[in-house]
């Protein structure tokens, strides 16, 4: 008889009464609503193959978790060719190839819970846990799947290309020289456009100029939509847009939908700043709440989570992923997956929002295992980080009182300038590869079941796929279908000094 495999974090209907009364209650809403719900904003970005959408849906694969997957690319010709009565059969070119692999693997998540919790009534349906659990399991996996695509270009950018696919507003040389002032703006997505023909990217669409007959590439600008808000600062860009369609409230300027720039289709993206207990909005826009309190300077372990974790006892990523976000960890796709060496130091604020007042701190990817900054083990924090806010200023406070009100985790610069990034997509900027499952549901059992049913008092519901994702790569290696724009941008509720 195989052992009984114990269910992690399952819900029992006691601990629901005591962390809320409500649930002791007998009658009960016929609705639940569920705390803004993770959707994938890149759904209308992904297309099969040959479709010239940004994002390449794979279906025709057959692989398993752990198989590899090799893609052929071709080189075009040049050269002279011969001329006249020259031989030909001495001067034939050749073909050059190259090739890139993505690597698919399995990918499951699962709930657990009481039987107990089946007698809670929880919509006018009578939603079973079950029911409620496939819910939450799907929308995991869009949150999943979009942080994946987010990640995974990020990944490329900064550790396979050399730098070649990161361009910085006003043309900064590096992230410590951004400054407050250095938002998105028109000037950067026209310069993304050229940096996009120049690299080779294949534009998601043409457009025929009627009168000259030039050919305008598209693509797309995939930015949150707190980066694009300064757009409406830009006096080019509010004419362009009041005159980009009817006057009235369905104007693009007061609907906020897709326009292009240029030709080049700007996608404001809202990232919602939701109640899970995990990580929080995008890594192109991270954010944490401080956990456990920080009383003094005195402590290098910052916890994640806020009120969910206010003793830092939350400990495992696989659960509590609070800075899998944050620059420093490197985001995995699948099992067995070697981050690469990275020797950078990055930077942090802590901002208090019950007084303003805040200080910087700085770690390195060692201190990052996504679900805390610690300094205490293999990696290294430093508090009261002086390039950020210096310990004498007025505003400086190393006390972090998680009970009087939230803390704000920001990433940001050597100098305090809070980092975005946006992303600058043609045809085929990535490769998302589904093996023989994706998405599908699973479910466990445990311990005894219920007389005449076939229903364990233990359960857990889940879902599974096998997927991969890849930028293609040309023959010479480079990954020309995307680019990342890193800038700063307004956070809500935030004043910070200037250091820049």
């Amino acid at each position: 008889m195989p052992p009984s495999i114990q269910l992690d974090q399952r819900t029992l209907l006691s601990e629901a009464i005591a962390n809320d009364p409500n649930f002791a209650t007998k009658y009960w809403s016929k609705t639940i609503k569920m705390d803004a719900r993770n959707r994938n904003p890149f759904k209308m970005f992904i297309g099969s193959e040959k479709s010239g959408s940004p994002i390449c849906e794979k279906t025709d694969l057959s692989a398993g978790g752990g198989d590899t997957v090799t893609f052929t690319t071709t080189a075009s010709v040049k050269g002279q060719g011969v001329k006249g009565e020259e031989m030909l059969k001495d001067k034939t070119s050749k073909f050059r190839f190259g090739t890139y692999q993505l690597k698919v693997g399995a990918r499951r998540f699962g709930i657990s819970w009481n039987h107990l919790l089946k007698y809670l009534k929880m919509s006018g349906t009578n939603m079973t846990p079950e029911q409620l659990a496939n819910t939450l399991c799907s929308d995991w996996w869009g949150a999943m799947e979009t942080d994946d695509v987010i990640q995974v270009l990020l990944n490329t950018a900064y550790f396979e290309t050399s730098g070649r696919n990161i361009m910085r507003v006003n043309n900064r040389a590096s992230q410590d020289d951004l400054t407050l002032a250095d938002t998105l703006s028109t000037a950067e997505i026209e310069m993304a456009q050229q940096k996009m023909q120049a690299q080779g990217g294949k534009p998601m669409s043409m457009k025929t100029d009627k009168f000259t007959g030039a050919q305008i590439p598209r693509y797309l600008v995939f930015t949150p939509s707190k980066g694009a808000y300064t757009l409406d600062d830009d006096a080019k860009w509010r004419e362009i847009v009041g005159r980009a369609g009817d006057r009235g409230v369905q104007n693009p300027f007061f609907t906020g939908e897709m326009i292009p720039w240029r030709n080049m289709l700007v996608y404001s993206c809202d990232l919602v700043d939701d109640t899970a207990d995990g990580r929080l909005q995008s890594a192109l826009e991270p954010i944490a709440y401080l956990g456990k309190a920080l009383p003094s300077a005195a402590s290098t372990t910052i916890t994640g989570g806020g009120a969910y974790n206010d003793d830092g006892t939350q400990t495992d990523v696989a659960i509590f992923d609070y800075f899998a976000n944050f620059p420093g960890f490197y985001w995995s796709t699948f099992e067995g997956e070697v981050a690469p060496a990275d020797a950078k130091t990055y930077y942090a604020i802590l901002y208090n929002s019950y007084d303003g007042k805040y200080e910087g701190i700085s770690y390195d990817a060692a201190a990052n295992d996504g679900n805390t900054l610690d300094g205490a083990g293999a990696g290294t924090v430093t508090r009261e980080v002086a390039t950020i806010l210096g310990t004498g200023n007025a505003r400086y406070s190393n006390v972090h009182n998680t009970a009087t009100g939230d803390v704000f985790i920001i990433p940001c610069t050597k100098n305090g300038v809070p980092l975005m990034r946006s992303l600058v997509l043609g045809a085929d900027a990535l490769h998302l590869a589904k093996g023989t499952h994706d998405a599908v549901p699973i479910e466990h059992g445990d311990d005894f079941k219920i007389v005449g049913t076939q229903e364990w008092t233990e359960k857990s519901r889940g879902i599974f796929g096998i997927r991969g994702y890849k930028s293609p790569r040309d023959t010479r290696g480079r990954a020309n279908g995307f680019l990342v724009i890193e800038h700063t941008y307004d956070v809500p509720g935030v004043d910070l000094v200037d250091m820049s």
